[in-house]
């Protein structure tokens, strides 16, 4: 058979970082060509790509992945037999061990179940907003290495938490589902180039992403998820801002900072002023930017840059709004345009 180099090494990008480095089950080393897709599985989550051209049931190997990439534009031949794989393009050749198909392990699209829809620019336009949020997937508080996603009251939202930060954004959408998967998966979604309509479809421990190209199935975290929702409360006092001026801000602190420092940024908010300080060991930076307060606002508040730049940078809007309490009590980041609302726990001065 042949196929367009362009669009076997497109779906070889998009799937090799779902190839296991280690695992017990060398055959998932590879990628499995069947149906006219080419899948990856690492027990945790498969992801399917549909690429045309592609016939047969076959392995290809993990050694020729970055062979294939490499190959000049054009068509590649594929020359599979029961234990060995080859490439032809031109005068190039090359040939690769391989093993049989039927022992690697399909991870099973789920195609019965509860099933929603949603639009693929605006699901992966939401995960990118609250992705930063997440925390460590192998971490001991599971859940906080996940994605949650439920929709209702015509609502659906998407969330993030670490116990540092919150990201919550939401969008309009008519229907009723929930779920939890892991980062991978999440991360996984926002790069295979979902298109069109996606269909959401769940089963009791694990939910698939289905586009006509692109298909992700992952397990799902079982589990109730945190009551995130009682930490976004009304607070006394507003600061609206550039939000360009004050990540810009941000960035020249942490050019002063060193990778182990752990010195919080001051903020002062008055009502016609922020003020940002950053004191540590070899330099000291001060700037005032204008802002617009509440009238009897004067309040200084301490943060982490790091976090406190990551939640302003996904923002779009020209201004935002950081509503605060006390230098105690966590800060909120919202803007008149968007749905997004982020969370960033102070650290004390």
């Amino acid at each position: 058979m042949k196929v367009q180099k362009y669009e076997l090494a497109n779906a070889i990008g998009k799937l090799k970082n779902v190839v296991p480095s280690k695992t017990t089950i060398p055959v998932l080393q590879n990628l499995l060509v069947k149906d006219g897709y080419l899948t990856a599985n690492n027990t945790n989550m498969s992801v399917r790509v549909k690429v045309p051209g592609l016939e047969g049931t076959f392995l290809i190997p993990q050694k020729a992945f970055d062979v294939i990439n490499s190959m000049p534009i054009g068509e590649i031949e594929i020359i599979p037999s029961r234990e060995e794989i080859s490439l032809k393009i031109g005068t190039i050749k090359s040939t690769f061990m391989t093993q049989r198909a039927e022992e690697f392990p399909l991870q099973a699209v789920v195609s019965t179940g509860n099933e929603s829809t949603v639009k693929a620019d605006m699901l992966t336009s939401s995960i990118s907003k609250v992705i930063w949020a997440i925390g460590k997937e192998n971490s001991a508080q599971e859940m906080m290495g996940c994605l949650y996603m439920k929709a209702e009251n015509g609502l659906l939202n998407f969330v993030c938490l670490d116990g540092h930060v919150i990201a919550w954004d939401q969008q309009v959408y008519d229907g009723e589902f929930e779920v939890l998967i892991p980062r991978s998966a999440a991360m996984k979604l926002m790069s295979v180039d979902l298109e069109g309509d996606v269909r959401i479809v769940k089963c009791d421990n694990a939910v698939s992403f289905l586009s006509d190209t692109v298909e992700v199935t992952t397990r799902i975290v079982s589990g109730k998820y945190y009551d995130f929702q009682k930490m976004y409360i009304d607070m006394p006092y507003k600061s609206e801002v550039y939000r360009k001026h004050i990540v810009n801000a941000i960035t020249r602190v942490k050019c002063c900072m060193s990778a182990d420092d752990k010195r919080p940024v001051r903020i002062r908010m008055n009502p016609n002023m922020m003020s940002l300080t950053y004191i540590g060991s070899g330099a000291n930076i001060h700037e005032v930017l204008e802002s617009s307060g509440s009238e009897d606002m004067s309040i200084e508040i301490g943060f982490n840059p790091v976090l406190l730049q990551e939640a302003l940078k996904v923002f779009e809007s020209e201004l935002i709004d950081i509503h605060v309490t006390n230098p105690k009590y966590p800060a909120i980041i919202t803007c008149d345009s968007e749905n997004l609302k982020a969370c960033v726990l102070p650290v004390a001065l």
